[in-house]
């Protein structure tokens, strides 16, 4: 039983409401949480309030400073985690994924009528390309599902491969994307950074997960000592650096990402019906704060609506966080047996297409 919950506790960023309710660790789910409500932290002050090449520089832009050199790591944690327990998508989770999107990129249309910033190309761009289309601008979505597709294959190579080689192919993955092939690789948004952290996420899984689990503080005071040592390095670094620092192959923000997986790993959490029902959304949370039209005019304004407080942004984020993911909740009692029908209809053909793409000889 437990290597079956391991399974479907990150089998994917959407889920279900019978996956919700049983079979997830809440542990995971309370660091996915987290996570978003970092991430639209994050979104909030770098949309609407810092400005990393700001020409005079007052004691609250090194707080806020500070407080981006705490978050950054945050999409390279979602990787992990993905890479951790190994993604083995079935073609209906998918389906599921781009359906997600697709309602979400709708969603932004409408707000863009209400908005009155509404393009009549716009509904046409949200039904065509609803990953990470000029819609949505979701480049995460977009990344992610790249993943989905290639995790099949990542998952049988690494059957087929030893230790040593499985190390060699981490290290040259690694250093193409830090410094050989940057034209390539690219240093942040980046297919090759994804893989990298998923199969470091299966790598530690499979060979080094003890060393994180044995001591549960000394893996809590070293992540301690990384957020200390992300705060020092970014006020110590010069300006025009900054924009370095927070590349998601800074290799700072792939060892933090593992610590904070590990750190709440370490967390015993009995199964919580509403940790593991406000999970379930939080990729929604990221599609409408992301991709929405009225979500970019929301962040430029929000500096101006909450007077310059970091803290009541980080208020901001939690409420956010929590509100849409009810909201999402709520709608897939409405959605999911509507969403099952169509798969229905479509769900031969598709597992077709998969069944050929995965399948090794």
């Amino acid at each position: 039983m437990e290597a079956e919950n391991e399974f479907v506790a990150v089998d994917t960023i959407t889920s279900t409401k019978s996956e919700t309710i049983k079979g997830r660790f809440s542990n995971i789910e309370l660091l996915r949480i987290v996570l978003m409500i970092m991430i639209v932290l994050w979104h909030l002050l770098v949309h609407g309030k810092y400005h990393v090449f700001s020409s005079n520089w007052t004691l609250s832009d090194y707080v806020d400073l500070s407080v981006l050199s705490i978050l950054f790591f945050h999409v390279n944690t979602f990787v992990f985690i993905s890479g951790y327990f190994g993604v083995s998508y079935k073609p209906k989770k998918i389906f599921s994924f781009y359906i997600t999107c697709l309602l979400c990129s709708l969603v932004g249309v409408v707000l863009a009528v209400i908005h009155g910033t509404y393009d009549p190309l716009q509904l046409l761009n949200a039904l065509l390309m609803p990953i990470g289309g000029p819609v949505s601008k979701a480049w995460f979505a977009c990344e992610y599902f790249a993943l989905l597709l290639y995790a099949p294959l990542l998952n049988a190579g690494i059957e087929r491969i030893n230790r040593f080689q499985f190390t060699l192919i981490l290290c040259v993955l690694f250093f193409s994307i830090f410094g050989l092939f940057p034209c390539i690789c690219g240093y942040d948004h980046s297919t090759f950074n994804f893989i990298f952290m998923y199969l470091l996420g299966r790598y530690i899984h499979k060979y080094s997960e003890s060393w994180f689990t044995s001591c549960r503080r000394r893996t809590l005071l070293l992540f301690l000592g990384l957020l200390l040592l992300n705060v020092l390095t970014v006020l110590i670094i010069p300006e025009r650096w900054h924009h370095y620092f927070f590349f998601y192959s800074n290799p700072l923000a792939i060892i933090s990402a593992v610590f904070m997986f590990f750190v709440f790993k370490n967390i015993r959490i009995s199964p919580n019906r509403f940790i593991n029902s406000l999970a379930s959304g939080v990729f929604v949370v990221y599609l409408l704060t992301e991709a929405s039209p009225v979500g970019d005019a929301f962040y430029a304004y929000a500096d101006y609506w909450l007077n310059s407080s970091t803290g009541l942004l980080a208020l901001l984020a939690i409420v956010l966080t929590i509100v849409i993911s009810e909201m999402d909740w709520c709608a897939r009692y409405v959605l999911h047996p509507l969403e099952n029908r169509v798969y229905l209809v479509m769900g031969n053909k598709l597992k077709a297409v998969y069944n050929k793409f995965v399948s090794v000889d």
